[in-house]
């Protein structure tokens, strides 16, 4: 009898094997790969769009300040050409009243305005009355100068740095506009008892150079030093310096001017003229010699056509005519 054969089971498909496969997963498992892909396909364009945004605001910032640095360089430019309009040194100039003065007069003047000017209450009011008569104020002690007593006038000037670099004033001196002879229309003096002392700074107007100098406070009668060979002035924008200006002469009227020579970035050497009001062209400067009664050994007379007065201490300030 012929044996049968035994069916064998039919092998499980490829499809069926996975379907079992992935009936025996955990859930999570099975929706995972779905869940993740739908996360990638979401976040990837968000990546991307944070990245760029990342970038596009970088470079914002980056333009932003390029553009910064560009309008900061254009409004530098444009303050420097301002800037340029004026002098690289401003100056504030104000005159020194001295408490013991002389004035003197290139003409005649009547003793009322004399003794009205004299009796003032105040400096300001003094030197507003004998301005107006073309007077020049001077100290009524001489000072010495290389051994020699000259009178002075004595000016406080302001120098105030002008540019956005730093200034570097490289010499001052007196630029003589007029030199005449002493003044011989009238004078007036307001003694003291002895002679007074050697500013900070001064010019001698006499001499040929006419440097800014420095006297030796420890030997007053030491031949003064030029004060750039000892000293330095550098100005940064708006600092300002003050000078206690001393201008001395022998026996002349002169008419003058400061002049600077400066130097900042860009330029090397620069001349820059400044007068009495602290302008390029305003009135000058003005000193002048003047000799009392008792002229010393260094003096020449004056003979003054108007008479020479005194408003003596020693006696009690009263006013009367010497000469």
């Amino acid at each position: 009898m012929a044996r049968r054969k035994r069916s064998r089971p039919a092998k499980p498909t490829r499809a069926a094997s996975h379907e079992r496969e992935r009936e025996r997963k955990p859930l999570w498992k099975r929706w995972w790969p779905w869940v993740s892909a739908a996360i990638t396909i979401a976040l990837v364009p968000l990546l991307i769009n944070l990245v760029s945004a990342h970038y596009d605001s970088r470079l914002a910032l980056e333009q932003a300040a390029e553009q910064e640095a560009r309008a900061q360089a254009g409004a530098e430019k444009a303050k420097d050409a301002e800037l340029a309009k004026e002098a690289a040194v401003l100056a504030r100039v104000r005159p020194v009243h001295e408490e013991f003065w002389a004035w003197v007069f290139p003409e005649p003047v009547d003793e009322s305005t004399l003794r009205t000017g004299g009796y003032a209450e105040s400096h300001d009011e003094r030197y507003r009355i004998f301005r107006e008569k073309r007077g020049v104020e001077s100290s009524a002690s001489p000072d010495r100068i290389g051994g020699v007593l000259k009178k002075s006038s004595r000016h406080q000037v302001s120098l105030i740095g002008n540019r956005r670099e730093t200034v570097r004033i490289l010499e001052i001196r007196a630029h003589v506009l007029e030199r005449t002879a002493p003044l011989s229309g009238a004078l007036l003096t307001y003694p003291p008892q002895g002679e007074g002392d050697v500013r900070e700074v001064l010019f001698d107007l006499d001499s040929a150079e006419r440097r800014l100098l420095l006297p030796d406070q420890d030997q007053p009668d030491a031949a003064p030093k030029p004060f750039f060979d000892v000293k330095y002035l550098n100005l940064a924008k708006s600092e300002e310096v003050a000078l206690d200006v001393t201008a001395f002469t022998l026996e002349h009227h002169y008419k003058w001017e400061l002049e600077l020579t400066v130097a900042y970035e860009g330029v090397t050497e620069e001349k820059q003229r400044i007068r009495s009001d602290g302008t390029a062209d305003g009135p000058p400067f003005e000193t002048a010699a003047w000799t009392s009664h008792h002229a010393g050994v260094d003096e020449k007379p004056v003979t003054y056509r108007g008479g020479s007065y005194q408003i003596e201490m020693s006696t009690g300030g009263k006013f009367e005519r010497v000469g």
